[in-house]
Parts: structure tokens; sequence; C-alpha cells
């Protein structure tokens, strides 16, 4: 039996989640029972649940069928192992909600199958790619085999290393997990390096960035992001609040009936109400007409969105979702997490080339953010 391709092409992604699965597909935390690897889940009889580094759009994904063990491919920069049951000659990579199926014929039998992804920490960073350019990319190989226990072959994302630990179900070995631990941090600080573009953040501005905060405004502004970083709570509180408040009044939204009770709280420096502070669901919440004002892409754009010089793709903003975001965000926990959060929407509710005057104006109105009051 010679190689085969059993299905090569776009599949759409929900959640982070692809399934393969005849009916139903399976759960996530019975898919990993058992499990040291956290990318593709195996425990259901029958079914897969794989785990992608975009959470919304689409990724390219490669199904291949091997007489046996293939070579492993230094292609890949994530790759799993798992051994799979195919009950049905006619197996489908499911998209969530079922929205999209995929069918391939595999001959009923046991199998071992290499899960392999690429560029999984580029699509976490980014979270969705509709309209856009494809980011990660995927490749599941098949080859027969009796069943053996899960297995990570490579790791070198945070983002594998995540989800590695969120779904682990069997402890690893000491080796293993030393393992782990070492490509973690070498992973985390590489990416720090690229996105401070060599400069070190202080601890507070290191735990949010690692924990996807940080990433945006640093693109547009790295000195306010640094000096935000050696602020104190209260002024982060107050940079979220104003960020937020200067959004709604570009976009017109102060006056609107069911944002009332949270523009009137950041007036005074605090957080959105409920459902406006990021703990609920707020769209449904929103009764009244909202115009959808586009504006262009942030202009000129930010040197870090062009290291190789070429500027975007023109993807143009709705100022008033921009805004609203400004507003979710000073309802996030951690205060830096509110203050870059808030002014990065804000900015992108500004728009073109007034971003740049919000950005003065900020800085007028906060001159030393970073120093202790």
């Amino acid at each position: 039996m010679a190689e085969q391709v059993l299905f090569s092409g776009t599949v759409g992604v929900s959640y982070g989640q692809v399934y393969l699965a005849g009916e139903e597909p399976p759960g996530m935390d019975e898919s990993f029972a058992g499990q040291v690897n956290g990318l593709c889940g195996a425990a259901v009889p029958g079914s897969l649940f794989l785990v992608t580094g975009i959470k919304e759009g689409s990724v390219p994904m490669t199904v291949e069928l091997h007489p046996s063990e293939p070579p492993l491919s230094d292609a890949w920069e994530e790759i799993v192992e798992v051994s799979f049951a195919n009950p049905s000659p006619r197996p489908e990579l499911q998209e969530w909600g079922g929205e999209g199926n995929h069918p391939f014929r595999l001959e009923p039998g046991s199998y071992r199958i290499r899960y392999c992804a690429r560029m999984m920490d580029e699509a976490w960073d980014v979270e969705s790619n509709y309209d856009d350019d494809l980011i990660d990319a995927y490749l599941l190989q098949f080859w027969p085999s009796p069943a053996e226990p899960d297995r990570i072959i490579r790791q070198t994302s945070r983002c594998a290393a995540y989800w590695h630990q969120a779904n682990r179900q069997a402890e690893p070995s000491p080796e293993q997990a030393a393992t782990e631990t070492a490509q973690l941090a070498d992973a985390e600080e590489e990416w720090l390096l690229r996105v401070f573009q060599g400069r070190v953040p202080n601890q507070r501005l290191r735990a949010v960035a690692l924990a996807g905060y940080s990433h945006s405004l640093n693109d547009i502004d790295m000195d306010l992001t640094f000096a935000l970083a050696e602020a104190d709570d209260g002024v982060h509180r107050a940079v979220a609040a104003w960020a937020a408040l200067r959004a709604l009044e570009i976009a017109r939204l102060t006056e609107l009936p069911e944002l009332a009770p949270s523009v009137a709280a950041i007036r005074q420096g605090g957080r959105a109400v409920a459902p406006f502070d990021g703990t609920g669901y707020w769209y449904g919440a929103l009764t009244s007409p909202i115009p959808e004002t586009p504006v262009p892409p942030l202009s000129p754009v930010p040197a870090a969105h062009t290291p190789d010089g070429e500027v975007p793709e023109d993807h143009t903003q709705i100022r008033e979702t921009a805004a609203i975001y400004a507003l979710l965000a000073t309802g996030e926990a951690d205060s830096l997490a509110a203050a870059l959060s808030a002014a990065t929407s804000a900015a992108e509710a500004f728009g073109g080339d007034l971003y740049l005057q919000f950005l003065s104006d900020l800085r007028q109105a906060f001159p030393e953010p970073g120093s202790r009051r």
C-alpha cells in the first residue's frame, strides 16, 4: 500500500476545536481522559478531539494514510501520537456545531495517528483569521498499528505547552515533565524577546504579556506599554476608564440607555457594570439601534505591524464595536490588562490617523503614568 492523501483542504474552526467522528463529536474532558498530550484527544472510541492554535476561523488540514510508521518531519513544530480504533469506513472531520463535515474513506481497523502542527503560537496570539490569510496548519498521519499509550513527540510552542498541561489527565514521566518545563521556558523567552523587540519587561508586564494582553498596544506604542507597566493599580484603572470614555464619546454611545450605568461608573474612574464588565453575555443587552461607522485602519501603520516593510491589507474597523470593547476592557480583573486593552480598543475606535491624537491626549492626561504617586 502506497501513501495516500485521504483529505486535503480548509476546515472551519470554532473555539480552537476540530473533531474526527462518525456521529456526534466528543466532549473535551472525556476525550483526554488518561492522556499525557493535550492536542489530540483519543480516549472516546471512534473519535478524535483536535486542538488548534487559531480560536476562530479556518485552518488547512491534511489527512494521510501510510503503510507503516512514516519518518518524522522537521517541517512540523508540534507532534503527538495517539491510537485510534476506526469503526467506520467513512469517518468525518467535523466543525463545531455541525457547521461543516469533511468525510473521507478509511478502512475500519486499529491505527496509530500522528497529529502534527505548525505556527500555533502565531495563530494563538491573533485568535481569529476571518477574511485573513491562513496561519497555522495541521497534518494527521494514519498507519496500521496495535494500540499503545499516547505520547508527546515534539513540543516547541507556548500554545501546545498550555494545552498539554490544561488537558492532561495522566501523569507524565519525570523526564517528560522536565523537558516540557524547559521547552516552555525557552519558548516564552523567545516570544518575549520578539514581542518587545529586545526590551526587557518587568515582572508585571511579563505576566500580562504571557496572558495575551499587551501585544496590540505594544505594536502601537511600546513606550506607553512600558510606562503603564511601571504604574500602580490606581493609574491603570484611571487610564482604562479615561480611554473607554473617549472611545464611547467619539462613537457617540455615551447617551445609549443600556450603557448609562457603565458610563456613569467610568466617569468616576471605575469599571463598567454587568453585563458590560466582561463577565457576562453583553450583546443581547443592547436593544437600542447602534450605527456601524466604518473607520480606516491605523495610519500611519505602526512599524511593528510591518516588519518586512509591507503594508497589510486594508481591514476596516467598526467604530462602535471598538468603543464597546474598550468599555468591556475596564472590567478586566488585572488592572494593567484593563489599561492596555482599553487603550488599544480606543485607538482602534479613533482609527485612521486620529489614533495619534488620542495617544497624545492620553499622554497629556497622564504625563508620567509610571511615577509612584
